[in-house]
């Protein structure tokens, strides 16, 4: 166990923590870099996130990942970010699960999300379906607008 983890008070972490994820292409924009560049130091961030929720004993977090307005972004960045999102889920999916971490996806499976996207997100709840740590919430194709 890190030190840091030894001086948290366990009583004072809260049950479940949201996070909308917004701004990546900004702090790329900022950088001098492509938007892109801000989705992958964007994965890293969250992947940071994940771990230390696990650490500290964090039940249930609830990430926004991609809301129905997205779409309307240009075709090359939602291009982008679908393969994005279906390399995310391969390449982190079998340590969650290793981490005994569920994960779930909560938002809309219609026609625009393709069926490869769709197929690892299936594969990754199920293979993670039975895990009783953290429940890792993925809000993805949501939204209050049609």
């Amino acid at each position: 166990m890190s030190s840091y983890l030894a001086d948290i008070d366990r009583t004072r972490v809260p049950q479940h923590v949201a996070i909308v994820m917004d701004g990546n292409g900004r702090w790329a924009k900022l950088r001098g870099l492509p938007r892109t560049e801000g989705h992958g130091a964007g994965e890293e961030a969250l992947w940071d996130t994940v771990k230390g929720g696990v650490e500290v004993g964090v039940k249930w977090l609830t990430v926004y990942a991609f809301s129905t307005e997205n779409w309307s972004r240009p075709p090359s960045e939602v291009r982008y970010l679908m393969n994005f999102n279906r390399g995310l889920l391969q390449r982190r999916r079998d340590e969650l699960h290793s981490m005994n971490v569920r994960i779930r996806f909560i938002g809309r499976r219609d026609w625009r999300v393709p069926r490869s996207v769709l197929r690892e997100i299936r594969i990754a709840e199920e293979l993670t379906a039975a895990n009783t740590g953290m429940t890792f919430t993925i809000a993805f194709n949501y939204g209050g607008r049609v």
